[in-house]
């Protein structure tokens, strides 16, 4: 938790206008993982696992919709454009496109906030920049033409939203 001087001098916890949001949250399941046996420790990967299948199974309509958006992006010549912190996934997802499907790089790309060092070292702070989120997009020129694709765990991510304005802002489509 981030801290602040007090009127006395002292540290003070200071508050987060994100720290409510679940993807914030200490796990209760998971609190004493460091001192679990290896068994444990993966019977609750599998736990919490199942409950990703669930919520997939929640939003499948709105998957798919998603789906259609990026194909019929995709068949108009647009480009598909990841971006976020939890990026990296867009990164991964990008990356792999030109050897497994044979797409030109320039197809799927993928935004990370923080740029190309925050990929491989998290840089604190760099997600709550919305006016950088919308630059980073800007940089790449978004048409009508293309998807913008946030990701975000909360879905409240100031960099991603920034982003996903600008590129509506653009015409582009955004999920």
């Amino acid at each position: 938790c981030p801290r602040g001087a007090g009127a006395d001098g002292r540290l003070m916890p200071t508050q987060s206008k994100w720290e409510s949001l679940p993807t914030e949250a200490v796990n209760p399941l998971s609190l004493a993982i460091d001192r679990a046996p290896v068994s444990e420790i993966v019977d609750m990967v599998i736990n919490e696992d199942r409950k990703v299948i669930a919520a997939v199974q929640k939003e499948k309509e709105r998957i798919a919709h998603g789906v259609e958006i990026i194909t019929h992006a995709l068949r108009k010549g647009g480009r598909i454009i990841f971006t976020g912190t939890s990026g990296r996934l867009g990164v991964v997802e990008a990356s792999e496109m030109p050897p497994t499907f044979g797409t030109s790089a320039k197809t799927v790309q993928a935004i990370m906030a923080g740029g190309q060092e925050a990929v491989f070292r998290a840089k604190e702070g760099v997600e709550d920049n919305y006016e950088e989120g919308a630059r980073s997009v800007n940089r790449l020129s978004p048409t009508k033409k293309d998807v913008i694709v946030g990701v975000s765990a909360s879905g409240m991510t100031p960099f991603v939203r920034g982003a996903l304005t600008r590129g509506r802002q653009a015409g582009s489509r955004v999920i």
